[in-house]
């Protein structure tokens, strides 16, 4: 098994190899995470844009307000997190990211109105696991094999979406969201 793990991670030392896998597995649970609620959130703004607004109308323009504020504040923590990274390390940054995703999705889970899912997306700053992923693969691997290595990190991330994806597909499909 540790043979075939250092030829998947190309990692260096056993440690390494645990450490890119965990760092992989991470990834795909995040990568399914969030898209496991993206076919869900427009249906739930839905629901809380009508209970404000009888034209049943605005609850488009609710949602793209809603997309564009996430991926601003996506956008303001990726150097902010960059930075982070430099200073206190990769393993710490990870800590960080999946902190604020967790309490990301806590948040949404618990919002009761519009302004709350709105305000439950400020964590959103947070969430640059992908990148985070990446600083530490970087660090834990030699330059020869660091593409492989990045393109397998990808390839998690990828099946969280397809698989996330899916399983918001399927949720929404069967309640009554």
């Amino acid at each position: 098994l540790m043979s075939y793990l250092q030829k998947w991670t190309y990692g260096q030392t056993p440690r390494d190899v645990w450490t890119i896998v965990l760092i992989q597995v991470n990834v795909l649970v995040y990568s399914m995470s969030y898209w496991t609620q993206q076919p869900v959130l427009p249906f739930i703004i839905q629901q809380f844009d009508t209970q404000y607004n009888a034209d049943h109308s605005s609850y488009s323009t609710a949602f793209g307000y809603f997309q564009t504020m996430v991926s601003l504040l996506q956008l303001i923590g990726g150097p902010i997190l960059g930075k982070f990274t430099d200073k206190a390390g990769a393993k710490q940054s990870l800590i960080l990211c999946q902190f604020g995703s967790a309490l990301s999705y806590f948040c949404l889970g618990s919002a009761s109105s519009l302004q709350w899912l709105f305000l439950s997306r400020i964590t959103t700053v947070l969430q640059q696991v992908m990148q985070t992923a990446q600083a530490s693969v970087a660090q834990l691997t030699d330059d020869t094999n660091r593409e492989q290595s990045m393109g397998r990190l990808s390839m998690a991330y990828g099946v969280g979406m397809i698989v996330g994806s899916s399983l918001g597909g399927i949720i929404t499909k069967n309640t009554s969201i």
